[in-house]
């Protein structure tokens, strides 16, 4: 008897597949059945469990049996409490949780102590308690999805900066890699800015820039601080460690009155001045982000996502919380209202009064900032996504 039980059990079971991808049921039976779905996103993974006669099981247990989760153990009355955090590819970033449904109402009790009956059909989903978490994971995944990623990444004249930057901050930039191959800009550099994209889109596919870092450096001059800060990263990236230059950038900060530099370009040098520490160094970071904290909001180029965008990833990667009242306007934080510039398909309008999306910097330099906050919401870290030390 046991043994026709485990041969149902395992046909009904049957069709279940690795990964999100869903499967259909092969066998029926009119053995009492509870079904547990896990839905992520568009996809979902279902299972049928049969009922003994003697189930004693909890649903947490019956969970355990077919999938493949993590949990937490919480402290609950005289014992312990499970609390999901991962149940396949359903997983619980920074602002969410796993919310489960009983026959579409959501359940009161926690998975141990929930109880079912045969016909129930328990679904695991992702639910959100901090909306600005949400919007930023979501438009992550837009942008992935509308093939954003694939059109930056597999641009002709090689890998958009910002783009390969992010990915590789998310993690994501193996699979793209697996399917598609690298893209690293190949062309023959004759600019300092070519010279940055060819080390960074280089070194961001696992490939050696230290020939193009090395000609850098030697082509090194300072100009306005954008480009520097550009050529401090680009440097520091490719392995090179000139203290000359290093001290030469500062000096060139020090001799300027920051109050006259845009927005942007502060932005790059706050990323520069994070590759390193110090009381000069800690002190040109405080007295930019006095600069950007008075002048946020009436920068010469006008309120835009951009801008917003470098302003985010430079305070991410200097330690400053985005979302602190410091970088609000009034009551809206600056996350929200970068967020508004925020399309359905992951693009960036440049300004809130355009009709059409900025597909040359806005949308690029957006997702480096969603990835910066999604990344940052997780670790609660520090982040510079130029750095490859």
């Amino acid at each position: 008897m046991k043994k026709l039980f485990s041969v149902a059990l395992a046909l009904l079971v049957f069709g279940l597949q690795a990964g999100c991808e869903g499967f259909d049921v092969y066998f029926t039976t009119e053995t009492p059945l509870v079904t547990l779905i896990i839905q992520s996103g568009e996809s979902a993974l279902e299972v049928d469990h049969a009922l003994g006669d003697d189930e004693e099981k909890t649903l947490f247990d019956i969970l355990l049996e077919h999938f493949d989760v993590d949990y937490d153990l919480f402290d609950f009355g005289d014992g312990e409490m499970p609390m999901l955090t991962r149940i396949e590819c359903l997983d619980t970033p920074y602002g969410s949780f796993i919310s489960i449904d009983i026959n579409g109402e959501f359940a009161m009790k926690g998975i141990a102590e929930l109880p079912y009956e045969a016909g129930d059909v328990v679904t695991f989903s992702r639910a959100w308690w901090d909306p600005l978490a949400e919007s930023v994971y979501e438009g992550i995944e837009a942008f992935k999805a509308h093939s954003h990623a694939e059109t930056y990444l597999y641009a002709e004249n090689g890998a958009h900066m910002e783009v390969a930057l992010a990915l590789r901050l998310s993690g994501d930039l193996d699979a793209y890699v697996a399917t598609h191959g690298v893209n690293p800009y190949d062309r023959t550099p004759e600019t300092m800015s070519e010279y940055v994209r060819a080390v960074f889109t280089h070194e961001v596919f696992g490939i050696d820039a230290g020939a193009f870092a090395e000609a850098l450096e030697g082509e090194a001059e300072f100009g306005w601080p954008y480009m520097n800060a550009l050529m401090m990263l680009a440097l520091a990236a490719g392995g090179i460690d000139n203290k000359t230059l290093k001290d030469g950038f500062i000096a060139d900060l020090q001799a300027r009155d920051l109050s006259h530099i845009d927005l942007d370009t502060l932005s790059l040098v706050l990323l520069a001045l994070s590759l390193d520490e110090g009381p000069v160094i800690e002190g040109l970071i405080d007295d930019i982000l006095d600069v950007v904290t008075e002048e946020l909001y009436h920068s010469s180029f006008g309120n835009n996502a951009a801008t917003f965008a470098h302003v985010i990833i430079a305070l991410i990667a200097v330690g400053e919380d985005p979302r602190d009242a410091r970088y609000a306007e009034g009551e809206t934080s600056l996350v929200s209202m970068f967020l508004e510039y925020m399309q359905e398909d992951g693009s960036f309008l440049w300004r809130l009064d355009d009709e059409e999306a900025d597909l040359m910097f806005s949308t690029p330099q957006g997702f480096l900032a969603l990835v910066c906050l999604h990344t940052y919401f997780n670790s609660a870290q520090p982040i510079n996504p130029y750095r490859f030390d």
